[in-house]
């Protein structure tokens, strides 16, 4: 079994993406803040679906006692997470800060759904940071952890 990011979080990442682009569409002063978020968004989005987040994809199986998985994958993913996660945090930070733009623009315009789009992305972030990060990281530390014992 190889890691790939859980569906789940892809379609998070699709809702949010769906989201902001409806945003974008209705046009008017709102639509420049949300065209540089969703840049930004799609480009971080990208990087967590290619390495910060298929190791997740191992949590169920490992918690029932599955070890046909591709360790050696997802150790090399948690370890380029750790590595990169001083840029992934950047990359939530320089989200937010375009969020703000966006948020006085929906509270501008009165904007319902950006401004629920704005406390969404928020959650979203924090989840990555507080959770999901930390818990591939885990995964990692712990294929390691077996492998040397293993070994042994």
């Amino acid at each position: 079994m190889k890691p790939k990011t859980p569906q789940p979080i892809k379609n998070g990442h699709e809702n949010l993406s769906s989201e902001l682009k409806n945003i974008i569409d209705l046009k008017g002063n709102i639509a420049q803040p949300a065209k540089v978020l969703y840049e930004v968004m799609s480009d971080h989005f990208e990087k967590e679906e290619k390495y910060a987040l298929p190791p997740l994809s191992f949590l169920l199986a490992l918690s029932k006692g599955n070890w046909e998985i591709n360790s050696n994958e997802a150790i090399k993913m948690a370890d380029k997470l750790k590595s990169k996660l001083a840029e992934l945090t950047q990359d939530h930070e320089n989200i937010l800060k375009s969020l703000e733009d966006l948020e006085v623009m929906a509270e501008a315009e009165n904007n319902a759904p950006a401004k629920q789009f704005v406390k969404n992305l928020r959650i979203h972030a924090e989840v990555e940071d507080q959770v999901l990060y930390p818990t591939t990281i885990l995964i990692g530390n712990y294929l390691k952890n077996i492998k040397l014992h293993q070994e042994i």
